[in-house]
């Protein structure tokens, strides 16, 4: 392992995307966490790699701290570079945790301080909600706890979402990390990383259609409820029974609960109120 994590730094450090893809297995998966879909494939992850040393052709990483397991590694970094296009410097948190197969990097997730970084290189000031870029938050994970993280891991498999992370960085801690599909916020369980109760969670989810999505579900084994309307999920005893008639935006619902009794309501959304993205 050691000699891996020193061969891929050195890679890093040359800015050489083909010496870099060449540590990765034929099936790699490179996932920056900002927004942007993650790369499958050597050729995809070369392309991410490439595009980002054009956007920073200086870039460095300088160590923070780094733990090992059998199969992983979790690198803390601060990451510095010119952004080309408006030679802004830039200076960021970054931590890369990646995990290893055959003797190959099977995956690399990198979390940026992406609110940070985007201040850093500017640009357009006012997004067209009128927020400032530098005011601008994005809702990136939601941390649940669970009792049994396997059965956990199951069933949310079962509802189809995409499985991004499963370590233990250290004996007494597991991160697995789940995305809905179509969504830029991901859900997080495991062990030792939250001090909740299993089941105490309540977190919502919008679709298109809210039938289709109802249907998909309990097609998957899930013990979805009935569907019901009204102006708002809550008290049970104002819900009206079905989906709302005309179909109306955020007036149709339905819920499902994960072996924990962690609750998802799902709200159907067809046109989002002004403002809203």
């Amino acid at each position: 392992m050691e000699d891996l994590i020193q061969r891929y730094n050195d890679a890093w450090a040359s800015r050489d995307p083909d010496a870099i893809v060449a540590l990765h297995t034929e099936d790699t998966t490179f996932r920056y966490h900002t927004g942007l879909e993650a790369a499958t494939g050597k050729a995809a992850v070369r392309q991410a790699f490439t595009d980002l040393f054009a956007r920073l052709p200086d870039l460095g990483l300088e160590p923070v701290s780094l733990r090992t397991g059998s199969d992983f590694w979790v690198a803390e970094w601060r990451m510095t570079g010119t952004a080309a296009a408006s030679g802004a410097k830039v200076e960021v948190d970054l931590v890369d945790v990646i995990t290893v197969k055959g003797g190959l990097v099977a995956s690399k997730d990198s979390y940026v301080d992406a609110v940070s970084l985007q201040a850093q290189l500017g640009g357009e000031t006012r997004p067209r909600n009128g927020i400032a870029k530098v005011d601008m938050m994005h809702l990136e994970v939601n941390i649940i706890a669970v009792s049994d993280v396997e059965r956990s891991k199951q069933f949310y498999e079962r509802l189809g979402w995409r499985l991004d992370l499963d370590v233990a960085p250290a004996g007494d801690v597991r991160i697995v990390q789940f995305t809905p599909p179509g969504s830029a916020c991901s859900v997080t369980f495991g062990k030792g990383i939250t001090p909740a109760a299993p089941g105490s969670a309540v977190a919502e989810l919008t679709v298109s259609d809210i039938k289709a999505a109802h249907d998909n579900l309990v097609s998957r084994g899930i013990d979805a409820s009935e569907m019901w309307h009204g102006r708002a999920p809550f008290p049970p005893e104002a819900r009206l029974s079905g989906p709302d008639p005309e179909h109306t935006s955020y007036e149709s619902f339905f819920s499902f609960n994960d072996p924990d009794g962690n609750t998802w309501l799902v709200q159907e959304v067809t046109t989002r109120l002004p403002g809203r993205v």
